[in-house]
């Protein structure tokens, strides 16, 4: 699916016409005591997210408070949902399979692309599930969070030319994000390939360059309930002064697992295949949830039989890993250089925090949980697997995450799921990669994703366009 031409529309719009928009909001308003009801739910289970993890009679409180108000609202909720679902189904009829944002009055001129004036690409998953699975996630609730991202960004110094966000699903959040940055970013891609769930891929696109072409390619498989969340590869062409840029924004299957590291494969070679049709300046960026430590700790390469090592190897046949330019594969740090970005970041929050080793926090699914646990276990057993090597320190400090202590030190774990990349044969092309800190209010507990933002400024070596490609 594409998009060749962005005319004018300056709102945050999710449906070709007025009426669509008025039904979605009434099958949203209909929907609404079933989204309560998965939240409070989700409290019974998890009743504190993102903060105040230090009082346990309140944990309790809630847990038992939340689990008589589900019990009481489930025949509402049942009888609504019925209802919603049927509306939405008709509303959705009404939903373009791309939306988008585009205010601006003026195009600026085509990126330079030299190592002066490089192209600045930034990822991030922002986690923006729904609010019951937000709750499970250990994440405050998405729209409190957008708000926070908005700042982050606006007050960034450094803002880069293009922002590819991961996991913008909620609705009311994706919103928020959209009208509060589009006046930096005129050109927003939005609502990517909906699904009647209620999901949709979770791509966003945020741009200061008005794109000549956007294409999104879904992934042929996903596993599980991944599968209500049809992700894939979004390719945005843009204008240099060197010739056509492309940068494409992927996310792959989560977790670790033989099955799913055969879809990551899987995913992996069809972006490659999409890449290879393609000829200009080739930039790759997003959430690809492989990495050399895992978020638990564990080595995913050692000892060698593991299941991510045919992930990794694949990866690195394709792609020249920017970060590792001047950061170790392994631990994360830095090994040369200094960062660009840590200083002004630290100088926002009035921190002296240290440069992140890697993208994912340390709080959030610190714990693997029954399910997962034995999940992983029996797939080593049945495979052959050896136990994976433990890199030493991950997770023996506590992080803070949810209670008061968290925001003095922020741990990020070595765990780097979050990339940006340039294929093998961009011989002509050099830059390096950053993992920044996200901005947060003084008083927040835990942050505005369980992911960090990684950003990448990108240059032509060869400034003769016409013996660059």
């Amino acid at each position: 699916m594409k998009i060749t031409s962005m005319p004018y529309q300056p709102e945050f719009r999710t449906h070709t016409c007025p009426e669509a928009e008025t039904l979605h909001a009434i099958s949203e308003a209909i929907l609404l005591p079933g989204r309560l009801s998965m939240q409070l739910l989700a409290r019974s289970i998890h009743p504190l997210p993102g903060k105040n993890k230090d009082s346990y009679l309140l944990g309790l409180a809630i847990r038992v408070a939340t689990l008589a108000a589900f019990t009481l609202m489930m025949p509402l909720a049942l009888t609504t949902t019925i209802i919603g679902f049927s509306l939405r189904c008709i509303d959705h009829c009404y939903r373009p399979q791309i939306s988008y944002i585009n205010c601006a009055k003026t195009a600026p001129p085509p990126l330079l692309l030299t190592k002066e004036n490089p192209l600045s690409v930034r990822t991030h998953n922002l986690g923006f599930v729904s609010s019951s699975m937000s709750v499970l996630g250990d994440l405050r609730p998405p729209e409190e969070r957008a708000k926070e991202v908005v700042q982050s960004i606006i007050g960034d110094p450094h803002k880069p030319d293009i922002i590819f966000f991961q996991e913008a699903f909620h609705e009311d959040a994706t919103r928020i994000l959209c009208e509060g940055i589009k006046e930096e970013y005129p050109y927003i891609i939005h609502n990517v390939r909906p699904h009647l769930s209620g999901f949709s891929s979770g791509t966003l696109v945020a741009s200061k360059y008005p794109p000549k072409e956007v294409e999104f390619e879904q992934f042929s498989e996903f596993l599980g309930p991944e599968a209500l969340t049809p992700r894939g590869i979004a390719r945005v062409e843009l204008e240099s002064t060197q010739g056509p840029l492309f940068i494409y924004g992927v996310h792959t299957q989560a977790l670790n697992g033989e099955e799913r590291a055969a879809s990551r494969i899987r995913q992996i070679d069809e972006l490659q295949e999409m890449i290879a049709k393609d000829r200009g300046i080739q930039v790759v960026c997003g959430d690809f949830n492989t990495s050399r430590i895992s978020i638990w700790g564990d080595d995913n390469a050692e000892p060698k039989n593991q299941a991510e090592v045919k992930v990794l190897e694949r990866f690195s046949s394709y792609f020249n890993d920017l970060f590792l330019k001047d950061h170790d594969e392994k631990t994360g740090q830095r090994i040369s250089g200094t960062p660009k970005y840590l200083a002004a970041d630290n100088a926002r929050m009035n921190e002296e925090l240290s440069e992140p080793s890697g993208s994912w926090y340390y709080g959030p699914l610190a714990d693997k949980g029954f399910i997962l646990y034995w999940k992983l276990h029996f797939d080593r057993l049945l495979f052959g697997r050896d136990t994976p090597t433990k890199l030493p320190n991950i997770g023996e400090e506590p992080s803070g995450w949810g209670t008061n202590r968290w925001h003095a030190k922020q741990i990020a774990n070595t765990a780097r799921l979050d990339y940006i990349l340039l294929p093998k044969n961009s011989q002509n092309l050099d830059g390096r990669v950053e993992i920044r800190r996200t901005i947060v209010p003084k008083d927040a507990q835990s942050s505005s994703s369980d992911h960090l933002p990684v950003d990448g400024r990108v240059w032509v070596v060869n400034h003769d366009a016409s013996r660059c490609f």
